[in-house]
C-alpha cells in the first residue's frame, strides 16, 4: 500500500469518517463498516500500445504505469514489469505465449526475442509469477 494517506486518515491507518459522512456501502475496502486500512489514492495510468507501423493504438495491448514501475499487459494477462530503477520481470507462463504478446513485449521491452532469452540466462531478467 502506499504511503500516502487519505484525507480521512488518523495516521493509525483506520478511516475515520467525519460527522455526517457515512461510509459508502460498495466500498470494496470495507464493504461499508467505515473502518478500514487507509485508501491511498490511486495514481496509476492506462493508455493502449501504438502499433509501430500504423501509429494507431492497438487493441487489448496495454501500458500501465504505476507508482512502482511500469506493467506491459496483453489482453488480461500481465506480461511484464519494469520498475522504476529498470529491473524486468516477465511472467514465467505467459511472456512468449504467441506472436502477438511476442510483438508488443519486444516493443515493450525494447529488444527482440533473443536478446530477451539472453537476458533472462544471464539473469539480467527475472522469470516470476505476475498473474
Amino acid at each position: 500500500m502506499p504511503n500516502e494517506k487519505c484525507r480521512y486518515c488518523d495516521g493509525t491507518g483506520k478511516q475515520k469518517m467525519p460527522e455526517g459522512v457515512r461510509p459508502d456501502p460498495l466500498c470494496v475496502h470495507c464493504m461499508g463498516k467505515g473502518e478500514m486500512p487507509c485508501p491511498a489514492p490511486l495514481k496509476v495510468k492506462v493508455r493502449n500500445m501504438t502499433s509501430n507501423s500504423s501509429y494507431t493504438p492497438v487493441k487489448n495491448q496495454f501500458v500501465i504505469e504505476t507508482p512502482d514501475g511500469t506493467y506491459f499487459q496483453s489482453y488480461e494477462t500481465v506480461i511484464a514489469f519494469r520498475d522504476n530503477n529498470g529491473n524486468v520481470w516477465l511472467d514465467s507462463r505467459s511472456w512468449d505465449y504467441s506472436m502477438t504478446t511476442g510483438k508488443y513485449r519486444n516493443q515493450f521491452l525494447g529488444m527482440d526475442r533473443k536478446e530477451t532469452e539472453k537476458a533472462i540466462k544471464s539473469g539480467e531478467i527475472q522469470l516470476v509469477d505476475l498473474n
